[in-house]
């Protein structure tokens, strides 16, 4: 027996305004598509795309050692700041590359040892 999708049974939802077409240009499918935007289309997604084939691009064999600066310079050929190069790299980590970060003395880190590019 299928799920009954009138509004009697979701009645026990608060909040539910019952079932309704795609694109009828509700409050809530402005919600959604606010959801939907800040999920998978981040602000920065046009820099993590560039910045992904830039690091591909650069790293053609593994495992390597890639020192802070050389991430900053990546950045900056794409029109970037450094600090925000670091960042987007970081951000990266798991998706790109995966490897394990060389520590600094003053508590951060100064490069990172890339086992495997994705």
């Amino acid at each position: 027996m299928g799920v009954s999708r009138s509004v009697g049974a979701m009645a026990k939802f608060p909040g539910f305004r019952g079932y309704k077409e795609r694109g009828t240009g509700t409050e809530r499918d402005e919600e959604w598509q606010v959801l939907r935007e800040g999920r998978y289309r981040t602000p920065d997604r046009r820099r993590q795309l560039m910045m992904r084939e830039a690091i591909k691009r650069r790293i053609r064999e593994c495992p390597v050692r890639l020192p802070k600066s050389e991430i900053e310079e990546m950045g900056v050929e794409l029109g970037l700041d450094a600090g925000e190069a670091a960042r987007l790299f970081v951000r990266l980590k798991g998706v790109v590359w995966r490897g394990k970060y060389v520590a600094s003395g003053e508590g951060g880190w100064e490069a990172v040892l890339v086992e495997e590019i994705r």
